[in-house]
């Protein structure tokens, strides 16, 4: 319960009595929307938006807006950690104040499983602990025919690596886990950008939530679908052909950084869970144990890139 109750805090936001009020969707000094437009996935709601031409632009409200006789710096003092606990005991002490705080807070301390491999299991790995770095996707396993993505050209130019590094503070001082982590993902050698001479520059994509940088999205599985309501809702995954959904167009766009001349780092948050399924890849693994240090924004030699 401990992990459960500090999460909360952050969930807090979502509790609080300063939620925007039904009327009122932007601040005091803000253009009033101009039009409204219908949202499916994942809000199957109309919106407030602002017209640009022909189009309508719709945006999602903040249900914190400034409350009546404060400034900006609500923002900012609002939502301190101070602020925070000072609202945590009276929201403890009201029961839909706490409920809500709770239900907010469970989805950041679920377990998330792992997806990659589900759909082709030959290539799933154990990401727990030491994994060679051979075994893990790389992008030419994306150049089948039933995917076809534009990372796959990026293979020869691509190395696998590992990162160790320590746990988060939280882990460390709240769930007092030792012991240290590893991050896997790719780096994409990049051909250099601006004028000549041209010059090396790094992008780092680090995948969030739980994003798994190596399972497959066959563009062939629809990601939403619509429920007997009406409703806009995502088709249930791994659906016999994608694992995760999204995964291709992160890798696109990782794929087109790096074909505009950029070095790409992308890794997943923890591990890497799949195994590697195609023949001839020739490029090297790399392993390091150290923190990502980079100097004049290229790979520093040793440090496992």
């Amino acid at each position: 319960m401990k992990p459960i109750l500090a999460a909360a805090a952050l969930a807090l936001l979502f509790a609080s009595p300063a939620c925007a009020e039904p009327s009122r969707v932007v601040n005091p000094g803000t253009p009033a929307p101009d039009c409204v437009f219908h949202v499916n996935y994942d809000r199957n709601a109309d919106l407030p938006g602002y017209r640009s031409g022909p189009l309508c632009l719709p945006f999602m409200p903040t249900n914190q807006l400034i409350p009546e006789g404060q400034g900006p710096e609500f923002y900012i003092e609002g939502f301190s950690d101070a602020a925070l606990r000072r609202r945590w005991p009276a929201c403890l002490a009201d029961p839909a104040c706490h409920a809500a705080a709770l239900a907010g807070a469970k989805p950041f301390i679920a377990y998330e499983p792992r997806l990659t491999g589900r759909v082709d299991p030959g290539t799933a790995v154990n990401p727990e602990g030491d994994l060679d770095l051979h075994s893990i996707r790389r992008p030419g396993y994306f150049a089948a025919p039933a995917y076809n993505e534009p990372i796959a050209r990026a293979e020869s130019r691509t190395y696998t690596v590992e990162f160790t590094v320590p746990r988060d503070s939280y882990e460390r001082l709240h769930l007092h886990k030792e012991g240290m982590i590893k991050l896997r993902g790719w780096y994409l050698e990049g051909a250099g950008v601006g004028g000549e001479p041209r010059r090396r520059a790094l992008v780092i994509l680090n995948n969030g939530g739980g994003s798994e940088l190596t399972a497959i999205d066959d563009p062939r599985s629809p990601p939403v679908r619509t429920d007997a309501a009406g409703r806009s809702v995502l088709n249930p995954q791994p659906d016999g052909l994608s694992e995760q959904f999204g995964m291709r167009h992160w890798r696109g766009f990782a794929a087109a950084l790096n074909e505009a001349g950029f070095d790409v780092l992308v890794t997943d948050r923890r591990g890497t869970a799949s195994r590697a399924a195609w023949p001839g890849s020739t490029r090297p693994s790399r392993r390091a144990t150290c923190s990502a240090s980079w100097t004049r924004w290229r790979p520093v030699p040793g440090c496992g890139c």
